[in-house]
C-alpha cells in the first residue's frame, strides 16, 4: 500500500498535477497491531498535524484508528483503508472515504459464482479477530440473501499457523467449498491440511478475499508444494499485469518511475488508486485547502472516473442516512492462479452493481432459488446431470433478459445418487434454505421420499422426472407434474402393439404375447401397473415378467424368467435405467427371435440408452429390415428445430460453455425451467411458495412455444379444455400438465427417429381414467344403496332395543346383554359405512371421509366380531372343564378385558395407518361429461401395504379363533346356552364374506359402479345376515315362551350343568360310611339331575334314551324282587312341572318299567322309610334329576305294580348336586351291562331297636336341604346373586 501511494504522489509531484501543491506521505509502523495503530494515529494528528490519513492496513488496526480519531474529536479525511470491513461503511461516517469494495461485496461475488456453478454446501475458516469476523459477517449476509445456510465454521488465532482444529471442524460437514478469511501463510497451511485430511478436503473449492495478498499467498502455496487447482481469490482492482486496462498501464509506468525494481502487485495497485483519488479530490477543492473542503469536494463531486475506473457515487445527502455511501468501488474481480503462477480473471465471473453502496442490500444478491435433488453421480448420473443442465440453460436465458425485475433465478442442486435415503435429508435441507420451490427431481423412489416432506411443508414440487402414479393419485396441489404419466406411456405402447389403427405403423406385424422387464422398486412397479391396466382393458395379460435390482446390472435372472415363460413374448416392455436396460436388450437379442420388439419407457434416457446400445453393437433391425427397439417420449424431439421450443433450446445450449449435445432429458429439464420462470412472471405481488402454487392453478394453459401444459385445476367445475379461471383453494382435481405421448425408434445408425403418423393425445388429466374408469354411480344406484343402508341401520337398532327390553329373560342373561349391545354397536358402525362411500367430498368431513370410512369399518368389524369370539370361548371353557373339583368363574368384566385388547389392537393399526399412510380422496373427471367427477379413496404407492397386511392378519386371527371355538361348542344343547350353531353360522358368514368381498373389491377399484356396489351391498348383507343368525332364535324363544328369570331359575342355570361336560366341583362330593360305601352309583342306580330350565328339546332327547333303557331291561323286570324307593325333590322355588322320580334297579325290586311312580306313591313310600336304615349324616347325598316327560310318567302309571318287598335304604338326593362320575348316566344306560352289574350291591343296615317288620313310625315331612349356593360356572352381572 505504501509503495502504491508513494508512486501516485511521486507521479503528481513530478508532473505538478496540483499546480504547486506538493503531496507527501508520513508513514508509521504499527506491526498490524491495534495498540500501536491507535497511538500512531494520535501522533500523526497531533504531532505531525497531517492533512488526513490514508492507506492503513487491516480491520483491527482500522477500528483502532477510528477509535483514536473519535477520542480526539477529529474528522480529518480517512482515505483508502486496506480493509473491506463493514465498520468503515455502516453506520455512515462522512470523513471515511473507502475506495475498495467491501468484504460483503467480495463474499457476495463468491456466493454468486458458486451458485452459478451449482455449489451450495459452503463453510468458512476465519481468523479470530475483527478482520475474520468482518469476513464472516459478509459471507453470512451474502448467503442469507441467496437463501443459503452455512454448513460449518472454523477459526484460528491471528499471527499463528494453528489451523488444524479449525479445519477439522470445517471438514466435518463435508463442504463443497471453503471460504477463508485470514492472512496468506495460515491460509496456505489450511489448504495443505485439508487436502491431506480426507477426500472432502482434497476435492473442495478454496476461496479467499483480496486482503490475503495475492502474491504472498501464491508464494506460500508454492513453498508447500500445493497445486493451484480449485483456488480462487477475489480482487477489488483489476489484475496488475493486464496492460489492456488503462489504469494498470498508468500504474505500471508510475511504479517504474518511482522504483524501477518494484514488482507490480494487487496491493500496490490498490494503494496507487487510493493515492490518485486523494490527488483528484485535492484538485477539485473549492476555496482554501482544508480537510473540511476536501470532504466537501468528495461528496459534491460524487463520482470519480480515474483512467476509466469508476469510483462512487459518494453520497452524504440521502433522505435516509442508511442510503448514504462512502465507498467508491462497485465491482469485484474473480481470479484464479494459472499454471504460470499468474492471476487471471475467471470467465463469466463478472460481479458489479449500481445504485447502492453495498451489493448485499440490492435484490441482485437475493435471487429466486429453486432446489433440486438428483442423481449427479452413479449409474444414473446421466439423468440428473442432463436434467440440471436443461434447467440451468432455461434460467440463464431468463436471467440474461433481466430476470424477474432484476432478480436472477438460481438452481441449487444436491446429489442423491438415485438413493431415496439421501433424497430425504437433501429435501429437508433445501426447504430449510428457503427455496421458492423444488424442481427437476429425478426418479420415482427419490420423488416418493421427497413429497413426504414437501407436501406437509406446502412446498411446490415441480417437474419431477418421473411418471409414477403416486405423484398424481391422490392429487395434491403442491405436486405439479409436467410430463405424461407412466400409465399414459404404457397405454401408448400397448395401443401401438395391439390396436388395429396402428397396424400400418407396425408394418402389419401382429403382437399377441407381451412380457415386461422392470426395475424392482416403486419406479418399476409404477410402470408395471400401467402396462397391466392397459392390457386388462384389452382383455389380455402379461405372458411373463422379469426384474432387476436398482443401481445394479444384474439382469440375467430377469432375462431367464422371461425366456422360460410360456408362451414366449414377442414384445417386451422395459421399465428401467439406461445401463441395465441396454444390457438386457443386448442379451435378449441372443435369447429371443430377431423379430421380438423392445419398448423402453422415457425414463430410460433415450440418448444414454442408445449410446449404451451402440457401445455393445446391438442390432437394431430384424431380418425384414424393421426396427425392433422403440422408446416412448413425453416431449417433442429436441433436434427438431421446426418446433419453436426445440429451436430455442438448441440456440441456448449451443451458447453454453462448454456447449452440450441436445438430448431428450435436457430438453425436458429446459421445458421445466421455462415453465417455472413463466409462472414467476405471472405472479402478482411477492414471490412466495404460496403465490407460486396459486398462480400455477389459476392460469388454465401455459403455452411454452407451442408446448402446451395444463390446465392444473382445483375444484373442477367444467370440462378440462376450458379457458375459465379456477379458484386457488379447494380440492385438487388435476396436477398433470402434458396430455401427449410421442413414440420414437432407433435406426441402424443408432439415431433416434420420430415415428411419423403416431399421435397419442388425450384431453383428460390422465389416460388411465379415460381408459379404465366407467361412469360414476348414478343417482338411482346411490338411492338404492342408501335406502338399504337405512333399513340395515333400523334393523340393527331394533335388535339393540330388543336386547334392552328382554334383558331379564334367561335367554338374554345367558347370552350376556352387555356383549349383545357391543355387537349391536359394531354392527351399527358397519351399517353406516356405505354413507361414506357415497358422499366423498361432501359434508363436514371433506377430504377426511376416506380415513373416517377406514376407522368405522375397522372398529365396527372389531366390535362386532370380538364379542362373538369371546362369548364362544367362555361357553367352550365352561362346558369343557375337565378338571374335577374346580369351579370355573368367568364374569363379563373379565371378558371385557379381552374385548378391550382387541379394540386396542385395532386402534394401534388405525392410528399407524392414519399417521404413516393416510387414505386420501382422489377426484378425477369422468370422460365425456361436463361436470361429473369420480372420487375414490387411495393412498401413496402401496405405502399402506404393511398396514393392510397387519389389518388382514388381525382379522384373520380373530376369524380363525372364532371358527375353532364355534366348532368345539357345536354340540352344546343345554338350555339358554344352546346357541353354538347360531354363533358358528355368524362366524363362518363373516369369514366367508370377508374372504370373497375384499379381493373382489380390490380387483375392481378402478371400476366405479361395481366397486361401490360390492363395498356397500357386501357390508349391508354381512350385517343383516349375521345379526339375523345371532339374534333371530333368541327373540323367537323369548316371544314364544315369554318366561322371566327368577332367582331359582338363575341359580339352576348358573349353578349346575349336564353331567356329560364335567363338574364344577363345588356341587359334588364323594364319601364312605361304615364298612360299606355309598356313591351316586351304588349298585346299579343311576344319578340324574333336575333343572327348571330344561327345554322341550332336552326332554325329547332324554326320553329317547329312556326308551332304549326300558327295552334293554324288560326281561329282567320279572325277576326283580325289590322295589327301589323313590325320592322326591321338593323345593318351593322349583319349576311348575312336577319332578320325575328315578327308580333303583336292585335285585328283587321288580320290573324296570315299573320304576317310575306318581308323586302320591312316592310320598307313601317315604312314609314307611322307618324300616330302612337311615343314611349316615356324614355321608354326602347325591342328586337324582328326573329326565322323563310327563307323558312317560302317565304310561308308567298304567302298568301293574310289583309285589312290595322289603325296601333297601336309599340315598336321598339334594336339588343342586351334580354327578362327579366322568361319564354321564345316560351314556351308562345305553351301554350293555356287564354280568357283575346284574347283582345289586346291598347296603348293610344299621342296628335297629325296632323290628323291621313293624310299621315305621311317622316321620316329619321331609324338607329340602338348603345347601350353600355353588359358585356359578358362568357368572355375569345379572347372575351375581
Amino acid at each position: 500500500m505504501n509503495q502504491g501511494i508513494l508512486a501516485a504522489f511521486y507521479e503528481a509531484n513530478r508532473n505538478d498535477a496540483l499546480r504547486g501543491v506538493f503531496m507527501d506521505l508520513v508513514a508509521l509502523d504499527d506491526g498490524y497491531n491495534p495498540g500501536p495503530a491507535g497511538n500512531n494515529t494520535i501522533e500523526l494528528l497531533t504531532k505531525h498535524r497531517v492533512f488526513g490519513l490514508i492507506g492503513s492496513v487491516g480491520t483491527p488496526t482500522a477500528n483502532a484508528i477510528m477509535a483514536a480519531m473519535t477520542s480526539l474529536g477529529s474528522t480529518a479525511p480517512y482515505i483508502g483503508a486496506f480493509t473491506g470491513a463493514r465498520s468503515l461503511r455502516d453506520p455512515f461516517k462522512r470523513h471515511i472515504i473507502n475506495v475498495r469494495a467491501s468484504y460483503i461485496d467480495e463474499t457476495a461475488s463468491m456466493v454468486n459464482w458458486l451458485t452459478n456453478k451449482l455449489v451450495s454446501r459452503i463453510s468458512i475458516l476465519y481468523q479470530n479477530d475483527a478482520f475474520g469476523l468482518a469476513g464472516l459477517e459478509g459471507l453470512s449476509l451474502a448467503m442469507n440473501a441467496s437463501g443459503l445456510v452455512m454448513e460449518s465454521f472454523g477459526t484460528y488465532e491471528r499471527n499463528t499457523l494453528n489451523i488444524s482444529a479449525g479445519m477439522t471442524q470445517v471438514l466435518s460437514k463435508n463442504p463443497e467449498a471453503i471460504v477463508m478469511i485470514g492472512a496468506y501463510a495460515p491460509l496456505a497451511e489450511a489448504i495443505r491440511f485439508g487436502r491431506n485430511y480426507n477426500t472432502v478436503g482434497a476435492n473442495a473449492i478454496y476461496l479467499t478475499v483480496s486482503f490475503v495478498g495475492a502474491d504472498s499467498f501464491r508464494s506460500e502455496l508454492q513453498a508447500r508444494n500445493q497445486s493451484f487447482d480449485n483456488i480462487f481469490v477475489t480482487q477489488v482492482v483489476p489484475p496488475p499485469r493486464d496492460l489492456s486496462d488503462p489504469l494498470v498501464e498508468r500504474y505500471q509506468a508510475a511504479l517504474a518511475a518511482y522504483d524501477p525494481n518494484a514488482i507490480p502487485n494487487y496491493v500496490s495497485l490498490e494503494g496507487y488508486l487510493s493515492g490518485l483519488l486523494a490527488i483528484e479530490t485535492v484538485a477539485r477543492i473549492r476555496g482554501s485547502l482544508s480537510p473540511a473542503n476536501f470532504l466537501n469536494a468528495v461528496y459534491d463531486s460524487q463520482l470519480f472516473v480515474i483512467s476509466k475506473q469508476r469510483l462512487g457515487p459518494y453520497i452524504d445527502t440521502a433522505a435516509t442516512a442508511s442510503l448514504n455511501c462512502n465507498q467508491g468501488q462497485h465491482r469485484v474481480w474473480f481470479t484464479r492462479i494459472d499454471t504460470d503462477g499468474n492471476y487471471t480473471i475467471v470467465p463469466n465471473s463478472d460481479f458489479s452493481w449500481e445504485g447502492t453502496c453495498l451489493s448485499a442490500s440490492n435484490d441482485l444478491l437475493r435471487p429466486i432459488v429453486f432446489g433440486q435433488s438428483a442423481a449427479l453421480t452413479g449409474p444414473t448420473a446421466g439423468l440428473g446431470l442432463n436434467m440440471r443442465a436443461g434447467i440451468v440453460a432455461a434460467f440463464n436465458r431468463f436471467n440474461r433478459q433481466g430476470g424477474l425485475e432484476g432478480r436472477p433465478v438460481k438452481l441449487l442442486s444436491y446429489d442423491d445418487g438415485y438413493d431415496p435415503l439421501r433424497t430425504t435429508p437433501n429435501t429437508r435441507e433445501l426447504i430449510s434454505h428457503g427455496v421458492t420451490g423444488l424442481l427437476g427431481f429425478t426418479g420415482t423412489p427419490t420423488s416418493a421420499a421427497a413429497i413426504n416432506i414437501s407436501i406437509p411443508a406446502q412446498m411446490p414440487f415441480i417437474g419431477a422426472y418421473t411418471g409414477a402414479s403416486l405423484l398424481r393419485n391422490p392429487c395434491s396441489q403442491y405436486v405439479i407434474n409436467m410430463r405424461a404419466s407412466y400409465i399414459d406411456e404404457a397405454a401408448a405402447m400397448v395401443g401401438w402393439l395391439l390396436d388395429d389403427k396402428y397396424a400400418a405403423l407396425r408394418s402389419e406385424r401382429i403382437f399377441q404375447n407381451i412380457g415386461i422387464f422392470y426395475q424392482n422398486d416403486s419406479f418399476g412397479l409404477a410402470g408395471l401397473e400401467g402396462v397391466e391396466k392397459a392390457l386388462t382393458y384389452r382383455k389380455k395379460k402379461l405372458v411373463g415378467s422379469g426384474y432387476y435390482t436398482r443401481n445394479t446390472l444384474n439382469v440375467e435372472s430377469g432375462l431367464f424368467s422371461l425366456r422360460d415363460s410360456t408362451p414366449k413374448p414377442d414384445a417386451i416392455i422395459m421399465i428401467g435405467a439406461y445401463a441395465p436396460t441396454a444390457k438386457f436388450v443386448s442379451l435378449a437379442k441372443l435369447a429371443f427371435p430377431k423379430s421380438t420388439v423392445y419398448f423402453a419407457i422415457s425414463f430410460v434416457g433415450a440418448d444414454s440408452f442408445v449410446n449404451e446400445l451402440k457401445n455393445q453393437t446391438v442390432e437394431m433391425y430384424d431380418d425384414a429390415g424393421r426396427p425392433t427397439v422403440y422408446i416412448s417420449q413425453v416431449v417433442p424431439s429436441p433436434s427438431d428445430d421446426s418446433h419453436p421450443l426445440a429451436a430455442e433450446y438448441l440456440e441456448e445450449i449451443n451458447s453454453m460453455t462448454p456447449p452440450i449435445a441436445p438430448n431428450y432429458i435436457a430438453f425436458e429439464g429446459y421445458a421445466a425451467g421455462r415453465f417455472a420462470t413463466r409462472a414467476l412472471q405471472l405472479i402478482s405481488g411477492d414471490v412466495t411458495t404460496k403465490s407460486l402454487t396459486d398462480t400455477i392453478f389459476e392460469y388454465p394453459i401455459f403455452n411454452l412455444k407451442n408446448y402446451l401444459l395444463g390446465p392444473f385445476q382445483l375444484n373442477r367445475t367444467s370440462s378440462f379444455r376450458t379457458n375459465s379461471t379456477q379458484t386457488s383453494s379447494g380440492t385438487c382435481t388435476c396436477n398433470q400438465g402434458s396430455h401427449q405421448v410421442w413414440l420414437t425408434f432407433v435406426n441402424s445408425t443408432y439415431s433416434i427417429m420420430n415415428m411419423n403418423g403416431f399421435e397419442f393425445i388425450f384431453d383428460t388429466c390422465g389416460v388411465v381414467y379415460e381408459v379404465f374408469l366407467l361412469q360414476a354411480p348414478t343417482d338411482a344406484i346411490r338411492g338404492i344403496i342408501m335406502a338399504l343402508s337405512i333399513l340395515c341401520i333400523i334393523f340393527v337398532l331394533a335388535c339393540a332395543v330388543g336386547v334392552i327390553v328382554f334383558r331379564n329373560t334367561k335367554t338374554m342373561i345367558a347370552s350376556s346383554p352387555v356383549f349383545l349391545l357391543v355387537i349391536c354397536a359394531g354392527a351399527l358402525m358397519l351399517a353406516i359405512t356405505p354413507f361414506f362411500t357415497l358422499s366423498y367430498g361432501e359434508g363436514f368431513l371433506g377430504n377426511n371421509v376416506c380415513m373416517t370410512w377406514v376407522w368405522f369399518l375397522g372398529l365396527g368389524y372389531t366390535l362386532f366380531f370380538t364379542p362373538i369370539v369371546v362369548k364362544t370361548w367362555r361357553v367352550h371353557r365352561i362346558f369343557n372343564n375337565r378338571v374335577l373339583s374346580r369351579v370355573i368363574t368367568i364374569k363379563d368384566k373379565e371378558l371385557m378385558i379381552y374385548i378391550g385388547a382387541g379394540v386396542a389392537g385395532e386402534l394401534a393399526i388405525l392410528i399407524a395407518w392414519t399417521i404413516y399412510s393416510p387414505e386420501r380422496l382422489l377426484t378425477q373427471p369422468v370422460p365425456g361429461t361436463v361436470d361429473q367427477v369420480l372420487q375414490l379413496c387411495t393412498t401413496d404407492n402401496g405405502r399402506d401395504q404393511p398396514l393392510i397386511i397387519a389389518q388382514a392378519v388381525f382379522f384373520a386371527i380373530q376369524a380363525a379363533i372364532g371358527c375353532v371355538f364355534a366348532f368345539l361348542t357345536r354340540n352344546i344343547k343345554y338350555g339358554a346356552f344352546k346357541e353354538s350353531m347360531e354363533i358358528l353360522f355368524t362366524v363362518y358368514n363373516l369369514t366367508f364374506l370377508s374372504v370373497i368381498l375384499v379381493p373382489l373389491h380390490s380387483a375392481l377399484t378402478y371400476n366405479a359402479i361395481p366397486s361401490t356396489i360390492i363395498r356397500s351391498i357386501g357390508v349391508i348383507f354381512l350385517v343383516v345376515v349375521s345379526m339375523a343368525a345371532l339374534f333371530g332364535m333368541k327373540f323367537y324363544r323369548i316371544i314364544t315362551k315369554t318366561e322371566k328369570m327368577s332367582t331359582s331359575s338363575r341359580r339352576s342355570i348358573y349353578g349346575s350343568r349336564p353331567s356329560g361336560f364335567g363338574t364344577s366341583g363345588s356341587g359334588t362330593t364323594r364319601s364312605t360310611t361304615g364298612s360299606g360305601s355309598t356313591s351316586g352309583r351304588t349298585g346299579s342306580s343311576k344319578s340324574s339331575h333336575t333343572s327348571s330350565d330344561t327345554t322341550t328339546s332336552d326332554s325329547d332327547y332324554e326320553a329317547q334314551k329312556l326308551k332304549k333303557k326300558k327295552a334293554a331291561t324288560s326281561k329282567k323286570a320279572k325277576k326283580a324282587s325289590d322295589v327301589s324307593s323313590e325320592s322326591t325333590e321338593s323345593s318351593e322355588e322349583a319349576s311348575p312341572r312336577k319332578p320325575v322320580k328315578s327308580g333303583s334297579d336292585t335285585k328283587g325290586s321288580g320290573s324296570k318299567k315299573e320304576a317310575p311312580k306318581r308323586v302320591e306313591e312316592s310320598q307313601e313310600t317315604e312314609s314307611s322309610s322307618e324300616e330302612a336304615p337311615k343314611p349316615s349324616k356324614k355321608s354326602p347325598k347325591k342328586e337324582e334329576k328326573p329326565l322323563k316327560k310327563k307323558k312317560d310318567e302317565k304310561k308308567e302309571e298304567k302298568k301293574p305294580e310289583p309285589k312290595k318287598t322289603e325296601k333297601k335304604p336309599v340315598k336321598k338326593v339334594e336339588e343342586d348336586s351334580i354327578s362327579t362320575e366322568p361319564s354321564s348316566s345316560e351314556d351308562e344306560e345305553d351301554r350293555p351291562k356287564s354280568p357283575k352289574s346284574k347283582k345289586p350291591v346291598e347296603l348293610p343296615p344299621k342296628k335297629q331297636t325296632k323290628s323291621t317288620k313293624a310299621e315305621p313310625a311317622p316321620q316329619k315331612e321331609a324338607k329340602p336341604v338348603k345347601k350353600p349356593e355353588p359358585e356359578s360356572s358362568i357368572s355375569t352381572e345379572e347372575s351375581s346373586e
